[in-house]
């Protein structure tokens, strides 16, 4: 018996030396410590530098910084012949991102009826409660560029926009978004963070002219690249008062490939072809009484080895877009042409443009962009488009409609 409890005894420290032995394993361990997500900035910054009829206005001009409580205009005694010019700077900082302005004039009015103004205007009438009845914004003209920061207008500087203001400044602007950069970058492309860019801008009170100057170091005083002459102007401005707004905005370009300015939700995208007359029908019914805009962008070739010139960009074959065809001198050219003034009697007026359910559709002024749009309100139906030709075998490409929900 004693025999057996030593024997179990020895067993039982065995037991325990195997376990105390398991404890020294080789091991590691990896920790991490303090992980974090932080979210990013956008901060949008803008600056400008004003000048009116020849003199620098400190009272409108500014470094990059927030713009609450500042002016682009404020002159209250403007007289016919007077212009001003400006350079917008603008720079986002931290994330790329799209850009866009609003630009909407909130008065225009003839606030008073002198003497003067009566005999050139009979129908002035104040006090009234019109806030439109003025003729100030039809008076004044503006352009804008892309400007290299210099303040003046040179050879080379893209117009951006143009008109009078009425025209111009009743508008969303873009800067740049997922279809269109107007700051000097490629199509498509959102501002860079940290970069500055600018926009030069000038005002005329009577007719506006562009008086472009050489690239290279210049002086807005002396040569702002643009000339105003307001003898032609009578009375009927006297003591109107113009008033509008102006706002920048900035939004994120990562994760939001299809933002484009002034534009509500993306409903459908659809790829109308040029080689067929059948129509390219949307799948979502567009409902009754909602206002949606129609986006189409890009070009197509209507006709291979047209003739145009090889200095032209679309040589050698001859492209078209939503409404407009790149014509050689001998059919209609030379340069981009509106079938709608040049092809009739010959050929349909709609000939090469994108129609909608059938009907011609005036896609406006040309764009270097080759972006349109219109807008309609939904019938509850969907919407076919077709790009009209009389002749569809040599034509190739396509054009991008996108179908947004009007905000």
């Amino acid at each position: 018996m004693r025999k057996i409890l030593t024997s179990l005894l020895v067993i039982g420290m065995m037991s325990s030396g195997v376990f105390a032995l398991s404890q020294a394993f080789f091991s590691d361990t990896e920790t991490s410590t303090g992980n974090v997500l932080s979210a990013g900035t956008i901060d949008l910054q803008i600056g400008n530098t004003s000048y009116y009829n020849g003199q620098e206005s400190q009272n409108t001009s500014w470094s990059l910084d927030d713009i609450n409580n500042k002016l682009f205009f404020n002159f209250t005694d403007i007289k016919p012949g007077d212009i001003g010019q400006d350079t917008i700077s603008l720079k986002v900082t931290d994330n790329q991102a799209w850009a866009c302005a609003d630009l909407t004039i909130t008065k225009n009015d003839d606030n008073s009826c002198t003497g003067p103004e009566l005999l050139d205007d009979n129908t002035c009438s104040e006090n009234n409660n019109d806030l439109f009845d003025g003729e100030l914004a039809q008076n004044i003209e503006f352009i804008f560029w892309l400007d290299d920061g210099d303040n003046v207008l040179e050879t080379g500087e893209q117009v951006l926009t143009q008109g009078t203001a009425d025209q111009a400044l009743n508008q969303t602007f873009t800067l740049a978004d997922s279809l269109v950069n107007n700051l000097g970058g490629t199509n498509g492309n959102p501002m860079q963070p940290e970069q500055t860019y600018f926009i030069g801008k000038a005002w005329c009170f009577g007719d506006l002219n562009e008086n472009r100057v050489a690239q290279g170091d210049n002086d807005p005083i002396q040569n702002p690249g643009v000339t105003c002459e307001g003898a032609l102007l009578n009375n009927a401005t006297q003591s109107d008062i113009l008033e509008g707004d102006i706002s920048f905005y900035a939004v994120q370009s990562r994760n939001n490939d299809d933002f484009v300015c002034g534009l509500g939700q993306l409903i459908e995208t659809l790829e109308v072809r040029s080689t067929t007359s059948s129509p390219t029908s949307s799948t979502t019914a567009l409902a009754n009484g909602t206002n949606y805009t129609i986006l189409v962008q890009g070009t197509y070739t209507y006709w291979p080895n047209c003739g145009i010139s090889s200095s032209d960009p679309d040589y050698p074959n001859c492209r078209a877009d939503a409404e407009f065809s790149n014509r050689p001198a001998s059919s209609y050219g030379p340069g981009w042409k509106d079938g709608e003034t040049q092809f009739p009697p010959t050929y349909p007026a709609e000939t090469l443009d994108l129609v909608i359910d059938g009907t011609n559709t005036n896609w406006g002024n040309f764009t270097t962009s080759h972006v349109y749009q219109t807008t309609l309100s939904g019938d509850g139906s969907t919407l076919d488009f077709m790009i009209k030709d009389n002749y569809y075998p040599d034509n190739s490409g396509s054009l991008t409609v996108k179908i947004y929900e009007s905000l």
